[in-house]
């Protein structure tokens, strides 16, 4: 196992590739920026904010792959180390609220949830935004083009942040039977830096559980180990009330249930409010309800140590983001990979990865 670390200027462009890598620790998770950590015996550049962190990984028999890109925001001198860590990319999201009145175009909108996506991300970070000082579009940012593949929905959020707000969407979506996902995808131009916002349905990667393509997980087959299954429903809601606009008995209130999972047990109806006064519309309002309700779902989630052994490479037959098959427990689930944890130290390489069912 190959690893190669970049530091880039906060324009993108290459400063040093460092050498003599000490230890590396990094996590990506589906719709969430992440982390990492990287330590080595010495630095020829003085750290400063938002230097970018390139982590490349190569596995055995496998070409490069940019696992993780990141903002240096912590770093740690000692007589012989320096520490250098920061989120992942998502992390621009994080930066930002929608900073557009309640009603505005900008922030109260009815369209395809992945186009609504891209509006946020135009409207807040790239070249569509109002104050030109809120435009990171100079600075090689960019979204794809809108393909209106998600289903329809309503949603206000005046001065929400943008990442939380996308999350909600993404949310929104899944309860309408169609998962959503984003991401920053990172190319070169000019021998700089750039980051394209973009969207996907129903998995980010590669849907590895077909006939023709099946990649299974399993402790029996060697290529898991430590392997658990966790059943959590301790923070479920099925019934959520979503406050819109009004006072006391003239405020809009919508109740949003997903009856399936209310008809669980006979004690099953946990209810929850969320506040959406921005909705001015009655079907915003619901759409808020529904975030929350989805949001509250119970979790299915297998976790365990991913063996690098032949035909299960992480990096090159299976990635963060794609969707496999899982036995465990005497089950075969179809699950989707959301969280991966890569650690290196002295040399020795775990992964450790999450994957998440519905229940």
């Amino acid at each position: 196992m190959n690893y190669q670390v970049w530091i880039d200027n906060d324009r993108g462009e290459r400063l040093v590739s460092l050498q003599n890598l000490a230890d590396i620790d990094y996590v990506g998770t589906l719709n969430n920026p992440g982390w990492f950590k990287v330590g080595v015996p010495e630095l020829a550049i003085e750290p400063s904010r938002d230097l970018i962190v390139e982590i490349w990984r190569q596995p055995d028999g496998a070409a490069p792959i940019l696992d993780s890109l990141g903002f240096l925001r912590k770093w740690k001198k000692s007589r012989t180390s320096v520490t250098l860590e920061g989120p992942g990319k998502l992390n621009l999201l994080n930066r930002r609220i929608v900073a557009y009145n309640a009603g505005s175009a900008e922030a109260d909108q009815s369209d395809y949830a992945d186009d609504m996506l891209k509006e946020i991300f135009d409207h807040n970070l790239g070249a569509d935004a109002t104050d030109a000082d809120r435009r990171w579009s100079g600075l090689g940012l960019t979204s794809a083009a809108q393909v209106s593949l998600a289903p329809s929905i309503p949603l206000a959020f005046s001065r929400r942040n943008v990442l939380d707000v996308m999350q909600d969407v993404c949310n929104i979506s899944r309860q309408s039977g169609t998962e959503l996902y984003f991401d920053l995808v990172p190319a070169w131009s000019a021998g700089r830096l750039t980051l394209q916002f973009v969207t996907y349905i129903g998995q980010p990667g590669t849907d590895r559980t077909g006939p023709s393509n099946t990649f299974v997980l399993a402790e029996t087959w060697g290529n898991m180990d430590n392997a658990e299954i966790e059943y959590d429903y301790t923070n479920e809601l099925t019934v959520v009330y979503a406050g819109g606009q009004g006072e006391e008995a003239d405020r809009v209130v919508e109740k949003r249930t997903d009856a399936t999972r209310l008809a669980a047990s006979a004690w099953n109806r946990i209810e929850g409010w969320v506040d959406a006064r921005n909705a001015a519309t009655t079907a915003a309002v619901q759409s808020a309800g529904d975030a929350a309700l989805a949001e509250a779902r119970p979790r299915l989630r297998i976790t365990g140590r991913l063996m690098d052994v032949k035909g299960s490479l992480y990096g090159k037959d299976w990635y963060i983001g794609d969707r496999v098959k899982v036995r465990i427990d005497n089950q075969e689930y179809s699950a989707l990979i959301r969280t991966v944890h890569v650690s290196r130290v002295a040399s020795t390489d775990t992964v450790d990865a999450s994957v998440e069912i519905d229940l």
